[in-house]
């Protein structure tokens, strides 16, 4: 299983987000989490010399991101993880390699309101300012339909070796606007890290639009639920005669990095 090991000490969370981003003219309160659609953003901020923002302000906004690449956005699923330790370093894995959105499925015992104790505090200001959401969902099953509910602009740029094992999400539908251009749309394709027959080597870069990876237990990995929902599933090739697994956010943090080059065309294997 592509996470079951022993847990990880936490890293230096300040030394893992760079703080001074260029701030977004727009602002939100300090406890909200924004829940708008990933296809409502843009790359576009403006200047401002301020981001305290009194908790009440009505005229305070939702700060705007790009979550579209040239060929695709990121996404994370947090559910059914067991250690603190875990869900704060995926949250900063997340921010650290551009998720525009972490979805949370569960996960009860934990807060990820932005001031609450679950949330590293390096990566208050990055949420604030909206470079990247959490939303959060009581059930899996209600986080996986809003995902499915949501679309996206695909590139016509082909990838490496396709994902087609897994689910049935892989249909590409064609839309004509008002000015009677053809656009191609796909829904955002759900993908399990897991040491699976069905698994695709993550370096090969087997990656189509917009994907959410989905990470398993510590201990159990990615139960049979979970593996129903996905659209296929990646894995992490090892070369050494020790473990055959890898602590959850080391795994994410090598597919989400993956996912990052390939999303905007920067080949792998150049020499220095």
């Amino acid at each position: 299983m592509q996470s079951k090991v022993q847990d990880v000490a936490e890293n230096d969370e300040s030394n893992q987000i760079q703080e001074g981003l260029t701030p977004s003219g727009e602002r939100i309160g300090p406890n909200t989490i924004s829940q708008s659609s990933p296809r409502e953003m843009t790359n576009e901020p403006t200047e401002s010399s301020s981001t305290n923002v009194p908790k009440n302000n009505p005229s305070s906004t939702t700060p705007t991101i790009n979550p579209s690449p040239s060929r695709g956005a990121m996404y994370l699923i947090l559910t059914n993880i067991s250690k603190r330790t875990n869900v704060r370093s995926l949250l900063m894995t997340a921010a650290s390699f551009g998720c525009c959105v972490v979805f949370v499925a569960g996960q009860r015992k934990f807060d990820f309101d932005p001031n609450g104790p679950d949330v590293p505090n390096a990566l208050r200001s990055h949420i604030m300012k909206g470079y990247m959401r959490i939303e959060r969902f009581d059930k899996l099953n209600e986080c996986v339909s809003h995902i499915r509910s949501l679309s996206s602009e695909s590139s016509t740029e082909e990838s490496g070796t396709e994902l087609k094992k897994g689910g049935d999400n892989t249909n590409v539908i064609t839309e004509e606007t008002k000015d009677g251009k053809k656009i191609k749309r796909s829904p955002i394709r759900i993908v399990g890290v897991e040491i699976d027959d069905r698994s695709v080597d993550v370096e090969s870069a087997p990656f189509v639009g917009d994907t959410a990876f989905m990470m398993g237990n510590e201990g159990q990995g990615l139960s049979e639920k979970q593996k129903s929902l996905c659209d296929g599933f990646v894995k992490i090739s090892q070369y050494g005669n020790g473990t055959a697994s890898l602590n959850v956010n080391v795994a994410a943090s090598i597919v989400l990095h993956r996912f990052h080059l390939w999303s905007r065309g920067i080949e792998v294997g150049q020499t220095l």
